[in-house]
């Protein structure tokens, strides 16, 4: 068994020397290039993008302009050329809250596209992380496995002196399967993993794949609880204005329709034929032109007496809609504070945990170190000594995941103060 772990951790070496190293920002960076729900959003933005471009052709004047040629009765040949530049200038107008609308429409789909990335790199790093925490894990089963399996030849040899028993034999044969047991799971759940991360990155990850150690990123200060650039908030006011700008889009069909109309015409003709002899000093004939110009400005004014009572309910249901926003509106500001805090707090216990795993890893490894020594004298059994060697296990294994589960509540912590994950995302 002892050659077998051996050739085991000779092939991880080789692995280790000749193997890619892949970092987290790399995972990142793929997966936002790849996802199809990235590009979703994305196309979503530019479809809202359009649409508020569209919106400004509704301020373009109507412009028309003609040519033709005709014969009048006379037979004369007439050339005529109009051109007619007209424009609506409601008292009420509704094309500058609509652009407003669109405007505001592409703004929250930007924030939504955002928080989309956002998830997707909180995704990662949560999936980055376990993949670490899982070859740590594996680094320790293998490692265990070989020191059982030391520690089995160890207790035949000592059987022979009557130091030791059958039960201390069995008992570390045991723990040597559960380890061995341990490494073929933490295996089977690091593929897994491996098949999940190359799916969204749309690149094949192989099980040789070295993964950067992110520890470096442990954040130092946690900073204040501040809501005003969370994305949620900037997206629940701008649905607020949204219902602001609808109600006086209400109120304004209450009023008569009632809009300035200028409309602006030049009209040309010319006459190439003629009866009349009318030359220039060169004898050529002089074409005849025609030319009027006129402004007409008109004033119009209706109204609609029987829709009076549904565009008054209207306007008063958009204010109910705008009150129902602002409340809703409020209740979110005290969902984020609380939100906030209690991160707050669950960061601050987070860097409490890292203290004291490491505290209690120093001390496991004193431990250790001394029931090590008495195993050898036979001061305690076999049972003993696996007690504080799992101890001492636990206790690395533990360390690593509070250390990710703080990075990992970091960037929901970034996410919930519209702060950008890892200071890039």
């Amino acid at each position: 068994m002892k050659k077998i772990v051996l050739i085991i951790l000779y092939s991880a070496l080789n692995l280790f020397l000749f193997a890619e190293e892949i970092t987290l920002f790399q995972c990142i960076d793929a997966t936002l290039e790849t996802s199809y729900k990235i590009k979703k959003a994305e196309q979503n933005v530019e479809i809202y993008r359009t649409e508020h471009l569209n919106r400004l052709f509704d301020f373009v004047p109507n412009i028309t302009a003609s040519a033709n040629a005709i014969h009048d009765k006379e037979g004369n040949e007439v050339g005529t050329n109009n051109i007619s530049i007209s424009e609506n200038l409601h008292l009420f107008d509704e094309r500058f809250p609509n652009y407003k609308l669109s405007s505001l429409d592409y703004q929250k789909e930007m924030l939504t596209f955002r928080q989309q990335k956002q998830l997707s790199v909180l995704e990662i790093l949560q999936l980055y992380s376990e993949i670490l925490i899982l070859n740590e894990s594996l680094d320790y089963y293998l490692n265990s496995a070989e020191f059982y399996n030391n520690q089995t030849l160890f207790i035949e040899e000592m059987m022979k002196t009557g130091k030791r028993t059958k039960l201390d034999l069995y008992s570390a044969q045991i723990a040597q399967k559960n380890a061995e047991l341990n490494v073929t799971k933490t295996e089977n759940s690091i593929a897994k993993k491996l098949l999940d991360l190359s799916q969204k990155m749309g690149k094949e990850i192989n099980r040789e794949t070295i993964f950067s150690n992110i520890n470096k990123l442990l954040p130092k200060k946690i900073g204040t609880i501040s809501y005003e650039n969370n994305l949620d908030w900037k997206i629940s006011n701008f649905t607020k204005k949204e219902r602001e700008i609808e109600k006086n889009i209400s109120l304004k069909r209450i009023f008569p329709d009632l809009y300035l109309n200028g409309n602006y015409n030049w009209r040309n003709n010319k006459y190439w034929k003629d009866a009349e002899q009318i030359y220039d000093n060169e004898g050529n004939y002089i074409i005849k032109d025609r030319e009027t110009k006129y402004w007409e400005v008109s004033l119009n004014i209706s109204y609609s007496l029987g829709s009076f009572a549904q565009k008054f309910n209207n306007y008063s249901i958009s204010k109910r809609r705008l009150k129902q926003e602002e409340y809703s509106s409020l209740h979110l500001q005290q969902e984020l504070q609380k939100e906030l805090a209690i991160k707050k707090l669950d960061l601050e216990l987070k860097q409490d945990e890292i203290k004291i795993s490491t505290q209690k890893l120093e001390l496991a490894e004193k431990k250790l170190i001394l029931s090590q020594e008495k195993f050898k004298f036979g001061l305690i059994n076999f049972l003993d000594f696996k007690t504080t060697f799992n101890e001492t296990l636990n206790a690395r294994i533990e360390l690593s995941q509070t250390k990710y589960d703080y990075i990992i509540a970091f960037a929901e912590w970034q996410i919930a103060t519209g702060e950008k994950i890892l200071g890039k995302y």
